[in-house]
């Protein structure tokens, strides 16, 4: 059985470690750069935590098996490159155990990666805008735009946002949540469509900060917020994914407090929607963004009732002893909840429980003066 391996000259180095500068495999997770071939041409591909990019290599005579390679077998082929006589380097597994990395100039063998999971780039992105401009061009304005006033600290960043209309794309950043002043960053692009999504600031510029700037760059916008943008350019393309927006980005944190509460079921409904069943009902749960980002919990008391005054009075004077939550009516059905700023996502266990225990009997006592 012959050896895999492969060829790879300066050239096709320097791309790939343009691209490997700021969006790497981390190796103590057991990621590593995948090598295979499509279409008679060599891919390289890395996924991380927000981007999956591929970067087209030399053509090959034979199809290539799909393997993991070290991302540091990558620099140290560039840097044999640099100073080799041909501005050749060889990669090869000549035991599925280790990369070996030769020149005229010197050799390395590394460990092979543990990761398995091979990067699985999207297939089709459905799209609402396409932005064509430089890579330099875009550089320029992403640096712009992550620049921090004085005053609100690194980790108060807020949400970015691009925006493709009027023969430009443009940056918003409302830095007014930190009490600090709202910027729009504007460069002329070749566009098509006008289409809007939440920036992922810094993956987009590590994406492109190692390119040439005279790159041509091609951005694809999503059409919904669960898909990524794409960059294409030349020889290279990325997908990366973009944030959830306001309250919709404690998704997560808020799942990982109603997993854990005793009892109970949650299903997800969509991003930052849930529902929550207890032993006696079931609540929604949802982010919501106004007043501030809170995280608004319902539940249906009864329904089918007949509203009259006594039932209302009732309504009111309930609301007046119930703590911290409330009831209202809708449709004909009495609903309870009350929010909770996702700041306090600690207490939503303690909160819920308390309502719960509240609203014991409450079906059976709302529903008789409904029948009044």
């Amino acid at each position: 059985m012959s050896v895999w391996g492969f060829t790879a000259d300066l050239e096709e180095l320097e791309l790939v470690c343009s691209l490997l500068a700021y969006a790497s495999p981390v190796e103590t997770q057991g990621d590593g750069v995948w090598v295979s071939s499509v279409n008679g041409g060599r891919i390289w591909s890395v996924s991380t935590d927000t981007t999956i990019w591929e970067a087209c290599g030399d053509p090959v005579e034979f199809p290539m098996e799909t393997r993991c390679i070290p991302g540091r077998a990558v620099w140290e082929a560039r840097i044999f490159a640099i100073t080799s006589n041909s501005h050749e380097v060889h990669f090869s597994i000549p035991d599925d155990l280790v990369c070996l990395v030769s020149s005229d100039v010197g050799t390395s063998v590394i460990d092979l990666p543990r990761n398995n999971d091979v990067p699985s780039y999207p297939m089709y992105v459905a799209e609402s805008a396409v932005a064509k401009t430089t890579a330099g061009v875009l550089f320029d304005l992403l640096l712009r735009a992550r620049m921090v006033p004085l005053g609100p600290s690194n980790d108060e960043y807020p949400d970015a946002h691009l925006i493709v209309e009027n023969g430009g794309v443009a940056i918003f950043v409302d830095w007014s949540i930190c009490d600090a002043l709202r910027s729009t960053y504007r460069i002329p692009a070749d566009i098509t469509g006008e289409a809007s999504c939440v920036l992922p600031l810094g993956a987009v510029y590590d994406v492109i900060r190692e390119l040439d700037r005279d790159q041509h760059i091609t951005l694809h916008i999503p059409a919904r917020p669960d898909l990524p943008l794409l960059i294409e350019g030349g020889l290279f393309r990325a997908a990366i994914k973009c944030p959830a927006s306001g309250a919709a980005r404690h998704h997560e944190e808020l799942l990982r407090s109603l997993v854990v509460m005793p009892g109970c079921r949650v299903q997800e409904i969509e991003p930052g929607s849930f529902a929550l069943s207890t032993r006696s009902r079931e609540f929604r749960v949802e982010l919501i963004e106004q007043p501030g980002e809170m995280i608004s919990i319902c539940t249906e008391v009864c329904r089918d009732v007949e509203l009259n005054l006594e039932l209302l009075t009732q309504i009111n004077e309930t609301n007046g002893a119930l703590v911290g939550s409330r009831l209202w009516t809708r449709d004909n059905v009495i609903w309870a909840g009350f929010d909770l700023p996702v700041s306090a996502v600690g207490e939503l266990e303690q909160s819920i429980e308390t309502l719960d225990r509240q609203l014991t009997g409450f079906d059976v006592f709302l529903t008789g003066f409904s029948a009044a």
